[in-house]
C-alpha cells in the first residue's frame, strides 16, 4: 500500500532526473560539436539540433521573412531576437527563387539570442527566407512535463 503510494512521486523524480540529464547531454553534444562555419549565404542551411523529437525539451519558432521589390529604402533588413529558452539549432529556408543573402552575426547556438541581416543582392529586389530556430526548455522550469 505505501509502495504504491510512493510510486507517483517516484516516477516524478525519475522524469525529471530523465530530462535533466537529456538537457545536460545535449548541452555537451552541442559544445563538442559547435562550428562557426556557413553564418552566411544565399542558399537554405541549419546549424544544431534541428529536430523537434530529437527529445521533449525541444521545440521551435518559425519566423518568415518576406520583403516585395522595394524602389527606396535599405538593402538589408536587420533581425535581432532574445529568448528565454536557450537556441539549439537554426534553419534557413530560401523560398523559391528569389533574390537576396543572409549573414547570422554571432552564431546563436547556445545562446539565448539571435541577431541576423537579410540583403538584397540588387538594391530595388526583394527577398523571401523562412527563418526556424531551435529552443531547449529547461526542465526545472517547464512543469508543464509533469
Amino acid at each position: 500500500m505505501i509502495s504504491k503510494k510512493l510510486q507517483i512521486p517516484i516516477n516524478l523524480i525519475e522524469k525529471k532526473y530523465k530530462l535533466r540529464k537529456q538537457y545536460i547531454q545535449t548541452i555537451k553534444n552541442l559544445k563538442e560539436s559547435l562550428s562557426l562555419a556557413n553564418l552566411e549565404g544565399d542558399t537554405s542551411t541549419s546549424q544544431g539540433i534541428c529536430d523537434v523529437n530529437y527529445n521533449e525539451l525541444i521545440y521551435s519558432w518559425i519566423f518568415p521573412f518576406r520583403e516585395d521589390w522595394i524602389l527606396f529604402g535599405n538593402s538589408e533588413t536587420n533581425f535581432y531576437q532574445s529568448f528565454n529558452d536557450i537556441i539549439v539549432g537554426w534553419r534557413i529556408e530560401r523560398i523559391g527563387q528569389s533574390n537576396g543573402s543572409w549573414k547570422i552575426i554571432e552564431n546563436p547556438i547556445l545562446k539565448h539570442e539571435i541577431s541576423l541581416n537579410f540583403i538584397r543582392s540588387f538594391y530595388i529586389l526583394g527577398f523571401s527566407f523562412d527563418l526556424e530556430i531551435f529552443f531547449m526548455k529547461e526542465p526545472e522550469i517547464n512543469t508543464n512535463l509533469y
